[in-house]
């Protein structure tokens, strides 16, 4: 039980080491390199699962120092009621504050294990924070890098249209007006649409007068083969006719 008390007295000088680096006040650069370490680093990461089964180790000796501390302190007041031997008195006192000081020592340490995962926490979250807002920074800079790029070119294309447009005015008379280009542009389009409209119904009739010219072809064919077969059947038929007489 000693070597247990001794290595959560241990981890307690740890926990006071890192929560004293946790919440110094250090200058800027190291804060913010402070800080941007413990957001980033795979090792903290790594070892957040094995801390997580310290914690409850330590809370289950915790647990175990308040049941000592209870059966102590019931143990001492036995003792002072009873009005036993001195050396049994002062036995019963030693052992009483030694759990009194597991007691103190385990819960410390259960306090600033909980303490040091919450600052772990928010260290992680304004690390993550400054990087949003880093990259918030560069990416409004862009933006009004392209805007002012922008507006100059708004700028000079505003002043070539206004020269365009004095060196147009004098020109204005033997130009046609838009209205009438536009009027123009369309009656073309409504022509091509037309001409277009109408080649396709003249390959659609082509295409039609092809399939009834072979139909028609066709069926004269047939017609002069009915014609042949009606004829020998006549010739056939007054053949026999001429030999009944």
């Amino acid at each position: 039980m000693s070597s247990l008390n001794g290595a959560t007295f241990v981890l307690l000088c740890v926990e006071l080491s890192a929560l004293l680096v946790m919440i110094a006040p250090l200058p800027g650069f190291l804060r913010a390199s402070l800080v941007r370490f413990i957001g980033t680093s795979s090792l903290l990461s790594a070892l957040q699962r094995p801390v997580m089964y310290l914690s409850f180790f330590v809370l289950i000796m915790f647990a175990s120092t308040v049941r000592e501390v209870y059966k102590y302190t019931e143990q001492y007041g036995q003792v002072k009621v009873q009005g036993v031997e001195l050396a049994n008195k002062l036995q019963v006192e030693v052992m009483m504050f030694r759990a009194q000081r597991n007691f103190y020592l385990s819960g410390a340490c259960c306090l600033l294990l909980l303490v040091i995962y919450r600052i772990y926490g928010q260290l992680k979250e304004i690390n993550q924070l400054q990087a949003t807002g880093t990259a918030l920074k560069k990416q409004a800079d862009g933006a009004m890098t392209a805007y002012k790029a922008l507006q100059a070119e708004k700028e000079e294309l505003q002043k070539k249209l206004k020269a365009a447009a004095a060196g147009d005015a004098a020109a204005s008379d033997a130009t046609p007006p838009d209205d009438e280009i536009k009027r123009l542009r369309e009656r073309v389009d409504k022509l091509a649409a037309e001409r277009t409209a109408a080649e396709k119904s003249s390959e659609a009739l082509k295409r039609q007068s092809e399939a009834q010219a072979t139909e028609y072809a066709r069926l004269m064919e047939e017609n002069k083969s009915l014609q042949n077969k009606l004829a020998d059947f006549e010739l056939v038929m007054g053949d026999s006719a001429k030999k009944q007489k």
